[in-house]
């Protein structure tokens, strides 16, 4: 297990930086998720590279984006998803996300972290508390007033014991919840959350 600091470097050194709307670039639907330019760790190109440092795996799922909060010494993976919000409920401050069946986030969750652990870049038996996902989704059917943007705060953001999982519904969490148990937190948020109280603690 690396110490924080080279565990940063050998990342920088074994995949590349990308902005923010290039990485949740969706091309079915032509447009970003968020605009921002900051950058990001491309994690699709880790995982790219992780396959030829290791020809005999299946080359693993991964998450669309990387990025510290070096003081606190926490890693972030960021997934970004395009146009799944279609409801709030006003009640519960629930968000319903409807997708096809979306099986394939927990894959990515759970490959992301596991490619570090198995190049010993951390140890999840001692730093389970180092990682924090973040699935981005774009916030097209939710109002966008102030009002409630503020209603959506991280620590009311729906995870994955609140968000209702129906056949039709955005069912990140598998039937055992592996990809959960790995990190500290993992948080679906609203791409104005993300911009607003997420990015700007959010390094390389």
């Amino acid at each position: 297990m690396l110490n924080f600091k080279d565990c940063l470097s050998w990342i920088y050194m074994h995949t590349e930086l990308a902005t923010i709307d290039q990485l949740s670039f969706d091309e079915n639907a032509c447009r970003s998720v968020s605009e921002s330019k900051q950058q990001q760790y491309n994690f699709d190109k880790y995982a790219e590279l992780f396959q030829t440092r290791h020809p005999d795996m299946i080359r693993p799922a991964s998450c669309d984006g990387l990025n510290a909060i070096k003081h606190c010494e926490r890693l972030f993976f960021v997934e970004y998803k395009n146009g799944n919000v279609v409801a709030k409920n006003g009640q519960t401050n629930e968000i319903t996300l409807k997708s096809k069946p979306a099986t394939n986030i927990e894959k990515k969750l759970y490959d992301s972290i596991l490619m570090l652990e198995y190049e010993g870049l951390i140890n999840l038996a001692v730093s389970r508390n180092q990682c924090i996902a973040l699935v981005v989704v774009r916030n097209d059917a939710v109002p966008r007033s102030e009002a409630e943007a503020d209603s959506l705060q991280p620590t009311a953001n729906p995870v994955f014991p609140q968000l209702m999982r129906t056949a039709d519904e955005f069912n990140i969490r598998s039937a055992a919840g592996l990809a959960e148990k790995l990190y500290l937190a993992v948080k679906v948020v609203i791409v104005d959350i993300f911009e607003r109280d997420y990015l700007p603690h959010l390094e390389v």
